[in-house]
């Protein structure tokens, strides 16, 4: 749930440091983990030094990556338009520094949304760039529209690796990502992945007359895997079917490394599960809200299932404040935004996905009604 926003400028010297500041004080700073809230602390203030004259009110979003698994840290994700590509202390790939140009020169506005995301993992050194997502206009975007982008990236890894892709590994790497989309559908998301990799992330929604299509793809596909994590094809497809009922929209997250031609052995799905507000419900007149009757055994195969339920019934939370560097009263919120359910040979787990935003309400002073928002990145 989220304030509607005018598109006032921050007057605020330090927008991200005070949103981190603000979490610290709330019941959730225990979100940020130990080892990784220094490390935050710096790239916030970071950001907040490099380019404050240009960030509008809306441009002030932490996506907190949280992991009920055996990794103890917190991944982030910093959203924003062209100001996120040029912040100084991030050292980054060609793909990102040449993409507003790319989109520029082949006169693909249209297609690309000038919201952008970079994520960043934590590591021993501190975070590091995990990769750029940008999101396509599912009506504008063509098929050849999205394999010039992937070409973009490809060829930007030419430069940025000391082992460039190869011809065939290159043409077998397009083959399969259009096969995938000719099939699946088009992506609402896309991640170009840093990190030594050629990697491509394809973020794909599952409608109600792909359901099929997509169980179907997985078992040619992801079959072993399937069958060495869960025991059975059959749950796998009773979970699918849970999960679109269950949530107001799921997205399949697919990883295509181009340097091998394949698809990564690992298979997630994104749920936006249904707010609070939402009291919509199914033909037979269940509750379809975001916690209501997931199966107890979906925490028997990905860990910190229960968590991650428990989490997000205990969010949105938010708070008036008075600051008197803004132009008007802040509101910081901290809320649920989706969980990624990932199987995988390593560790099948869940992951929580948390938006902390700072809002100024639009000039007049009156705060529309709260609405349900999620983020396609």
């Amino acid at each position: 749930m989220i304030v509607a926003l005018g598109k006032a400028v921050m007057k605020e010297t330090a927008p991200f440091s005070a949103l981190l500041s603000w979490l610290g004080k709330t019941p959730f700073r225990d979100l940020v983990v130990e080892p990784c809230l220094a490390d935050l602390s710096l790239l916030c203030n970071s950001i907040d030094q490099s380019h404050i004259s240009t960030i509008s009110a809306d441009d002030i979003n932490i996506w907190l990556e949280i992991h009920h698994g055996p990794k103890i840290a917190t991944d982030i994700s910093i959203s924003g338009n062209q100001w996120l590509l040029s912040i100084p202390s991030i050292n980054y790939p060609a793909f990102a520094t040449n993409w507003l140009d790319f989109v520029g020169e082949m006169g693909l506005q249209n297609c690309f949304s000038p919201h952008l995301m970079v994520e960043f993992d934590y590591q021993a050194s501190g975070y590091c760039l995990m990769g750029l997502f940008v999101t396509p206009g599912l009506a504008t975007l063509s098929l050849e529209a999205l394999m010039s982008s992937i070409k973009f990236y490809a060829q930007s890894r030419r430069l940025d690796l000391k082992n460039p892709l190869s011809s065939l590994a290159f043409a077998e790497g397009m083959n399969g990502i259009r096969l995938i989309v000719e099939q699946l559908g088009m992506p609402s998301g896309i991640g170009f992945v840093d990190r030594g990799k050629s990697v491509v992330k394809l973020l794909i929604p599952i409608r109600l007359d792909k359901l099929m299509q997509c169980y179907n793809f997985c078992l040619t596909h992801y079959s072993d895997l399937i069958i060495h994590e869960m025991k059975s094809l059959d749950f796998f497809e009773v979970m699918l079917k849970n999960l679109f009922e269950r949530n107001k929209k799921i997205r399949i997250s697919l990883d295509y490394d181009l340097e091998e031609g394949r698809l990564s052995e690992k298979l997630a799905f994104e749920c936006f599960p249904f707010s609070k507000a939402d009291t919509t419900q199914d033909k037979a007149g269940k509750d379809r809200s975001a916690n209501s009757r997931y199966p107890l055994a979906f925490d028997s195969y990905f860990r910190g299932y229960a968590t991650s339920v428990n989490m997000e019934s205990n969010l949105p939370y938010g708070q008036k404040l008075v600051s008197l560097n803004f132009v008007e009263e802040q509101i910081m919120l901290l809320a649920h935004n989706h969980r990624k359910l990932t199987l995988s040979f390593f560790t099948s787990e869940v992951k929580d996905y948390i938006m902390m935003r700072s809002l100024i309400p639009p000039s007049s002073g009156k705060i529309s009604p709260p609405s349900s928002v999620h983020s396609e990145a």
